[in-house]
C-alpha cells in the first residue's frame, strides 16, 4: 500500500456487514432461505427460528461458530472473500467463484 492510496480504517460494523453479506452470498449461491437454514441448523442440534436468523442477518450480530456452523450446514467448502466489500455483484447459484467471476 502506497501513501497516495491510503486504504479507510474498517470498523467493526464494516466487518459485521461483511461477514452477513458472506453468509448470504452463500445462501444465494444454494438457494438456501432462511426457515431452510433453520431447519438445517436444527438437524445439527443448533436450535434458530427463520425470524432469528434473518435478525442475525440483518444486524450482522453472529459468532464466528455460528457463521462456521451455517456454512456447514449448507454443505459449503469454500467461502470467496476477495469481493465482498464492493456491494455491487449478485449473488449467484452455483460453486465457488472467483473474485474476477464475481466483479464480472
Amino acid at each position: 500500500m502506497s501513501q497516495t492510496d491510503p486504504q479507510p480504517r474498517q470498523t467493526r460494523s464494516d466487518w459485521d456487514r461483511r461477514a452477513a453479506r458472506a453468509l448470504r452470498v452463500e445462501m444465494a449461491r444454494r438457494d438456501v432461505k432462511c426457515g431452510d437454514l433453520a431447519k438445517l441448523l436444527a438437524a445439527r442440534g443448533c436450535k434458530a427460528s427463520a425470524q432469528s436468523l434473518r435478525s442475525k442477518m440483518s444486524r450482522g450480530t453472529f459468532s464466528a461458530s455460528f457463521f462456521l456452523q451455517a456454512l456447514d450446514a449448507m454443505g459449503c467448502q469454500q467461502v470467496e472473500l476477495g469481493s465482498l466489500g464492493a456491494g455491487t455483484e449478485k449473488a449467484t447459484q452455483g460453486g465457488p467463484r472467483t473474485a474476477a467471476e464475481l466483479s464480472g
